[in-house]
């Protein structure tokens, strides 16, 4: 592609933020500097970063973000300590007049300590995005299960699709047998077309259908097939 995004999330400079560059000819020059409203201390801005084929949407992920709202749209300055590191991600779109921040995401079941966004991935056209979650807690396993807190940091991946400028969550996935501190969602791939998901957990021991001791921490890559 023509451009690159690049993150400084740990530095506390004002040169903090996503940096984006264009490649013209066969030099590269910095284009733009990424900073979203509502930004806080430690959300860990740019853990996780995606930029689409035409270099045209950018999502980056906060995973230490700690607003209690839930969905897209919220509010980002209601940060809260029981909704601390629920994490969240910011899309921004490339127009006339340059980078513009164009949707703010949280899971629909957003709690403390999931760590949204930790890792993300858009399709080429920036219409799918996949964002993982590896410090969330749902014991459920498979597409859309019924969500609770009984597999504390299992870990979870959520999908979102764009319709025209509007952004709406379209699933959340569990992997199969699900366990405590597996942290699936800590890295994770999104098919070119954005039919295809793989997300692993790298800690898990047991191939599935055994009883017998495997190799510890042998992990897992689960693969899905999206519609």
């Amino acid at each position: 592609g023509t451009r690159i995004a690049l993150a400084a999330w740990r530095s506390p400079s004002a040169a903090a933020g996503v940096h984006v560059f264009v490649r013209e000819g066969g030099r590269w020059r910095a284009e733009a500097r990424v900073l979203p409203a509502g930004l806080a201390d430690h959300d860990d801005f740019g853990v996780g970063l995606a930029l689409d084929a035409a270099g045209e949407t950018l999502a980056v992920g906060a995973p230490g973000e700690a607003s209690d709202a839930t969905g897209v749209g919220g509010d980002p300055t209601r940060d809260t300590s029981a909704s601390g590191a629920s994490g969240a991600v910011w899309v921004f779109a490339r127009g006339e007049d340059g980078w513009a921040e164009a949707a703010y995401l949280k899971a629909a079941n957003a709690d403390g300590r999931d760590r949204f966004g930790m890792a993300v991935a858009l399709a080429s056209d920036g219409d799918r995005l996949a964002v993982g979650a590896p410090g969330e807690s749902g014991s459920g396993e498979g597409m859309d299960p019924l969500d609770d807190d009984d597999a504390p940091a299992a870990g979870a991946v959520y999908l979102f699709e764009r319709s025209g400028a509007r952004w709406a969550q379209a699933a959340y996935v569990k992997p199969m047998g699900t366990r405590a501190e597996d942290g699936f969602g800590r890295q994770l791939a999104l098919g070119r077309v954005g039919r295809r998901l793989a997300s692993s957990v790298p800690t898990r021991t047991l191939p599935l259908g055994r009883t017998s001791a495997g190799t510890p921490n042998a992990g897992l890559l689960f693969v899905y097939d999206l519609d």
